[in-house]
C-alpha cells in the first residue's frame, strides 16, 4: 500500500531544495514519491511521484562498471543495505561517482512507511576537500598576512605570515581585538572598514599604518572582503595586510632623485623631450620650447625640424638617420643652430638616446637640449681674439726677424760698404801727412778725396732712407695705381724724353694701399729699367688675377684665395737667374760702381715696400735679354669698382 505526504510536501521543497547533494524519498515498496533539484540534475530527469521505483530514474554500476542494484527489495529486506560507492549514468549517458546513504522510514507507531536516500558527490567532495587544502596551503605559505575576524573585530585566524610580519603568534592574537595592531590615532579607520564590510563593500589596496609586537610602525597595503555564512550572512572579514615599508621608502627616495634631477635641470636650464617615432608625438618641456622660441603655436617634431638653421639641417638629418640605424648605441649627439619665430638665432645642444623593438625597428628617442649661444658666442671671441694675437704675434715675429735681417746687413754695411770709402780717405790724408808738402798730385788726391766721402754720404743717406720705410704712413688708404705711375712718368719726364723710353701700361686698379710708398715702389723700378739698358728702353705693364695654384713653383702662397699680378717687363741688359733672390737685399750689386752708378738700396726698398701691402715681388730674366720683376698683392687690397 502506497503512503504520501500530502501535508508535509510544501514543508520538504522549503528544507531539501537549497541542499547540495540529491535526497529523495520512496514509499515502503520503494516507489519515489518526493526529491529535491539536486536530484533531478543527478539523474537528469524527473521521473513522476509515485510511478518509479528506487533507481528506475537512472543505471547504477559498482566502481568496476559492472551494473549494481543497491536498493533491490530483497537487500533492504535481509538488511544488507549499507552504504555504497556507485557510478551512477544520467539519461544522457555521463557517469559520476555518488555516495548513497539510505536510512529508514517511521510512523508514530514504529511501522516502516518508506526510505529517504541521500547521495552525495564522490568527485565535488574530493575537489571541495583538494580546493580546502590548497587555499589553506596558500593561506600558510603567503608571504603577505592573512587574517580573519568577527564585525566585532576579534580575530578568528592568524596564518604564518601575519607572524612574520606583525611579531605576534598565532596564539597570542586569536581571539585578541584588531586594535591590537592599529595605532591609536588610526582606530577610526576600523569604524570606516567595519561600515563598508556591513554594505557588502570590498576594500582593495587600501595603504595605513599599523605596529608590530616590537612598537614598530609598518606602512601596509590592506585587502579586506567580507565573509557570508551558506546563507549568504555576512558574519565577518578578512584581511590581506602587505608590508610595503620598503616599496614607500622606495618611492620616497624616488621621488627625492626625481626632484633633485628636477631642480639640477631648472639650474642647468636643460630641455627634455621625448619622440613616439610610430606615432609621431613630441612630449617636451618649458625649456626645450624657450630654446626654440614658439610662443604662438605647439611644438612639434616637425615645427622642430623646420626651426634647425638651413645650413646645419644636412648634418643634423645624417645624425638622427646614423643614430636609429645603430640598434647596438643609438646615441645621438650633435650642436645646430635654432631659428626662433623671432628670428633670433640660437646655439643648442641636442643629445638623446634612440630605443628600438624586438625586431630592431627605431621607436622613441628621449633627450635633453642646452642652449649654449653664450658659450659659442664666448668661444667664437676667444677663438677670434686667439686668432688676432697669434697673427700680431706673428707679424711682431716676422717684423723682428726682418730686423734682425736688417741689423746683419747693417753690420755688413758698417764692416764693408762704409768702410771701403772711409779707408781710401784715410789713406790720401796719411800720404798727405807723410809728404808734409803739396806735390804735383794734391788735386787728384783732393778730388779722390772727396769721391769717397760724397759716396760714403750717399750710403748712409741710403741707410737711412731704408730704415725710414718702416716708419712712414702705416694707414692704408685708396690708391689709384694709374695715377701713381702717372705722377712717376712727370718725375721721370727729362730722363723718359732724353733716352727715348718707350713705356706701355694696361689699366691698373684701385687698391687699398700706402701711397707714397708704391710711387717710389714704381719710380725705382722704371728708373732701373731705364738705367741697366744699352739700348733704347722698352717697359711693358701688365696685369692680371690669378688663383694660388697658379703660381710658379717657389712662389709663397698669400692669404688670399687669389692675388693681383703687376709685371714690370723691360729690354735690359737682364741678369742670370742664380741671382734672382741676391739682387733685392739691400746694397748688393751684379755690376761695379764704375759701370752703373747706384747704392744698390732700390730693390730692397721694393722688397720692403711689398713685404708691408701683405705681398711678395720676384724677378726672372736672361743676360742680354731682359728682365721681367712680378708684383703679388693679395685680391682683398683690391677695390673691385
Amino acid at each position: 500500500m502506497s503512503v504520501t505526504f500530502p501535508d508535509t510536501k510544501y514543508l520538504l521543497q522549503q528544507v531539501l531544495d537549497p541542499q547540495q547533494d540529491a535526497v529523495y524519498i520512496c514509499d515502503s515498496n520503494g516507489f519515489i514519491v518526493f526529491y529535491n533539484e539536486a536530484s533531478a540534475k543527478l539523474w537528469g530527469r524527473r521521473p513522476e511521484p509515485g510511478k518509479e521505483k528506487w533507481t528506475a530514474a537512472w543505471k547504477t554500476f559498482d566502481e568496476k562498471g559492472q551494473p549494481f542494484a543497491p536498493f533491490s527489495t530483497e537487500s533492504i529486506m535481509n538488511g544488507k543495505l549499507s552504504i555504497h560507492n556507485m557510478l551512477v549514468e544520467k539519461s544522457d549517458g555521463k557517469r559520476t561517482l555518488v555516495k548513497t546513504n539510505l536510512r529508514y522510514l517511521h510512523d508514530e507507531e514504529g511501522a516502516h512507511i518508506g526510505f529517504i536516500v541521500n547521495c552525495e558527490s564522490v568527485l565535488s567532495q574530493n575537489i571541495n576537500q583538494q580546493k580546502e587544502a590548497h587555499l589553506a596551503a596558500i593561506v600558510e605559505t603567503s608571504d603577505d598576512a592573512i587574517i580573519s575576524k568577527t564585525l566585532d573585530g576579534v580575530i578568528t585566524s592568524w596564518n604564518a605570515g601575519a607572524e612574520r610580519i606583525f611579531g605576534y603568534t598565532a596564539d597570542e592574537m586569536i581571539g585578541q581585538l584588531i586594535f591590537k595592531l592599529i595605532p591609536g590615532n588610526l582606530w577610526n579607520e576600523e569604524s570606516m572598514i567595519q561600515e563598508h564590510l556591513r554594505r557588502g563593500s570590498r576594500i582593495e589596496h587600501y595603504e595605513t599604518v599599523r605596529i608590530t609586537k616590537n612598537g614598530k610602525l609598518l606602512n601596509v597595503s590592506l585587502t579586506i572582503s567580507p565573509i557570508k555564512d551558506a546563507n549568504g550572512k555576512i558574519v565577518g572579514a578578512s584581511k590581506i595586510a602587505r608590508d610595503i615599508t620598503l616599496q614607500k621608502m622606495q618611492e620616497v627616495s624616488l621621488r627625492e632623485s626625481e626632484e633633485r634631477y628636477r631642480l639640477a635641470i631648472e639650474t642647468a636650464r636643460l630641455g627634455t623631450w621625448s619622440f613616439d617615432i610610430k606615432n609621431h608625438n613630441l612630449a617636451y618641456s618649458t625649456e626645450t620650447a624657450n630654446i626654440f622660441g614658439t610662443w604662438s603655436k605647439a611644438l612639434t617634431w616637425a615645427v622642430m625640424m623646420e626651426a634647425i638653421y638651413p645650413e646645419d639641417k644636412d648634418l643634423v638629418n645624417a645624425r638622427l638617420q646614423e643614430a636609429m640605424t645603430n640598434v647596438d648605441s643609438g646615441d645621438y649627439d650633435i650642436e645646430y643652430r635654432v631659428v626662433q619665430e623671432s628670428k633670433a638665432i640660437r646655439w643648442a645642444r641636442v643629445r638623446g638616446k634612440v630605443y628600438f623593438s624586438s625586431n630592431g625597428d627605431a621607436e622613441k628617442i628621449i633627450g635633453t637640449m642646452l642652449d649654449i649661444t653664450d658659450e659659442k658666442t664666448t668661444k667664437e671671441i676667444l677663438e677670434q681674439t686667439v686668432a688676432e694675437r697669434t697673427a700680431d704675434l706673428s707679424r711682431m715675429n716676422e717684423h723682428l726677424l726682418k730686423s734682425n735681417e736688417n741689423l746683419a746687413q747693417f753690420a755688413y754695411i758698417a764692416s764693408h760698404d762704409l768702410q771701403e770709402p772711409l779707408r781710401k780717405i784715410q789713406t790720401f790724408i796719411d800720404i798727405i801727412e807723410k809728404n808734409g808738402r803739396l806735390d804735383p798730385m794734391p788735386a787728384n788726391y783732393f778730388n779722390r778725396i772727396k769721391s769717397s766721402a760724397e759716396r760714403m754720404s750717399g750710403l748712409v743717406e741710403s741707410i737711412l732712407e731704408y730704415s725710414r720705410i718702416d716708419r712712414q704712413e702705416t694707414q692704408f688708404v685708396k690708391t689709384n695705381l694709374n695715377l701713381i705711375l702717372k705722377e712717376v712718368l712727370e718725375d721721370y719726364e727729362t730722363l723718359i724724353n732724353t733716352t727715348g723710353t718707350q713705356i706701355q701700361s694696361q689699366q691698373l686698379p684701385v687698391i687699398m694701399g700706402l701711397p707714397s710708398q708704391l710711387r717710389q715702389l714704381f719710380a725705382n723700378l722704371i728708373s732701373n729699367a731705364i738705367k741697366f739698358c744699352e739700348t733704347t728702353p722698352c717697359i711693358n705693364i701688365s696685369t692680371r688675377f690669378l688663383f694660388n695654384d697658379q703660381l710658379p713653383d717657389g712662389v709663397p702662397i698669400l692669404d688670399s684665395e687669389r692675388v693681383l699680378e703687376i709685371s714690370f717687363t723691360d729690354n735690359g741688359i737682364g741678369f742670370e737667374q742664380q741671382y734672382a733672390e741676391k739682387i733685392f737685399q739691400i746694397f748688393q750689386r751684379l755690376h761695379s760702381k764704375s759701370a752703373y752708378k747706384g747704392t744698390g738700396i732700390g730693390l730692397a726698398l721694393c722688397k720692403k715696400i711689398i713685404e708691408n701691402h701683405q705681398g711678395y715681388i720676384y724677378a726672372f730674366g736672361e743676360r742680354d735679354k731682359g728682365s721681367t720683376f712680378v708684383i703679388l698683392l693679395p685680391a682683398h687690397l683690391v677695390i673691385m669698382k
